[in-house]
């Protein structure tokens, strides 16, 4: 039979894994990492007799008991089996020290640059921000996904720069670790010269005289014609 999950309670240094059961008659058994496990042998770990909860006592090889834990009731009845229960042991979270190669994109096209944070415990919270600590501003064309990834609608050309750095902040360890600067490389999509086109059209006075100007793809340019070269 399944017991409610029971997770590990955190008192100063002292931490204790529950085990849910305190039947009469009942002996104790846990696992840890699928494995055996006698927490009475252990000269770190402080048992109960009533139950199977035991305390893992203050010690400088605390990572030693990271792992996932189990624990069987057995009694004349039956054996009872509780969930899973995650003890982890926080480390100092880092980011790959690895280069990121650039990221080269069209103007106009949209792109995602991409923050994989370290495992850590939770809560993490991202933030992008420049080598100066500045903020990456936000709108409705760009913001940060709930993976912590930062999203372009599409680019412009003042997106254009070398230092997009992601944070991530742990803060139950009071940690904030940055990953190594991103380059974004904005390509222009119209390489813009002097066109030097000269077409006869022909109309009758009063006649509608109909002009077409067509540009692409994603342009941002003023429409000027001229007429006889006058503005």
């Amino acid at each position: 039979m399944m017991a409610q999950f029971q997770d590990i309670n955190h008192c100063k240094h002292f931490i204790w894994i529950f085990c849910p059961y305190a039947f009469s008659f009942c002996r104790y058994k846990w696992t840890k990492d699928v494995k055996q496990f006698d927490p009475y042998t252990d000269p770190n770990i402080k048992t109960s007799d009533q139950s199977g909860t035991f305390t893992i006592l203050p010690n400088d090889n605390i990572s030693h008991y990271d792992g996932v834990y189990r624990c069987y009731a057995s009694n004349p009845l039956g054996t009872a089996m509780s969930e899973d229960t995650k003890f982890i042991v926080p480390g100092v979270p880092k980011f790959p020290n690895e280069a990121v190669p650039p990221v080269v994109v069209e103007e106009g096209k949209p792109v995602v640059l991409r923050c994989d944070p370290p495992q850590g415990l939770s809560p993490v919270h991202i933030y992008w921000m420049t080598l100066d600590l500045v903020h990456i501003p936000q709108d409705e064309r760009v913001s940060v996904g709930l993976d912590g990834n930062l999203y372009f609608a599409n680019v412009i050309t003042t997106d254009d720069r070398s230092d997009y750095c992601c944070f991530a902040s742990f803060s139950v360890i009071r940690t904030i670790v940055q990953k190594l600067p991103m380059t974004l490389t904005v390509q222009s999509s119209c390489t813009c010269r002097m066109l030097q086109v000269a077409v006869r059209l022909d109309s009758y006075k009063g006649e509608p005289f109909p002009l077409s100007f067509r540009i692409g793809p994603n342009p941002t340019l003023s429409r000027i014609f001229k007429l006889h070269l006058k503005l």
